[in-house]
């Protein structure tokens, strides 16, 4: 079942829902209520859910590209395997949601340190991860790389202004961790 507002926003789409493989691409899902729907290989790119609440949600394999997740509740999602790219994640609960690498303890997400977006995340193992851009690695193995040498294609070791910029930006990322 589901309940829209006057203006075609959707509202409330009963818990548990089967959504999967639905092609929601750029629909307006603003403070809508998903508590537990599967939206297993949905297509949300650059969905609107701001404040929605998808606690639970299934969102394994789902395609969330510039979808705006403001505000939204994700606690306990499935995000194994979701594309996130240059999705708005700020002020979203992500406290026990699922990655392929463990269930999220507590993560931070940073925009405008430098040219990607930016997590640096705690896994309830214990376990630190620091994503920049597509790069994504325990705090350990970018360690053991160093952050110049880690993707020297498009960011060579060469004292440049956006090779130092992304080396502060993974400092910040490595600072938020030892705060978390």
């Amino acid at each position: 079942m589901e309940i829209r507002s006057l203006w075609g926003e959707v509202l409330l789409i009963t818990q548990g829902a089967n959504l999967k493989g639905a092609n929601l691409c750029g629909a307006n899902l603003q403070k809508a209520y998903l508590q537990g729907v599967n939206l297993k290989e949905a297509d949300l790119r650059s969905a609107n859910l701001r404040g929605a609440n998808l606690r639970g949600a299934n969102l394994r394999e789902a395609h969330l590209q510039s979808a705006n997740l403001e505000y939204a509740n994700l606690q306990g999602a499935d995000l194994t395997r979701t594309s996130l790219f240059r999705a708005n994640l700020r002020h979203t609960s992500l406290e026990g949601a699922k990655l392929k690498e463990g269930e999220i303890l507590k993560m931070r997400v940073f925009s405008d340190l430098y040219k990607y977006t930016v997590w640096a995340v705690i896994f309830k193992d214990g376990s630190q991860w620091i994503r920049m851009g597509c790069l994504w690695m325990s705090l350990e193995d970018w360690l053991k790389i160093g952050i110049l040498k880690s993707n020297l294609l498009e960011f060579p070791d060469d004292g440049s202004k956006k090779s130092l910029e992304r080396e502060a930006a993974f400092n910040f990322a490595k600072e938020t961790l030892a705060r978390m």
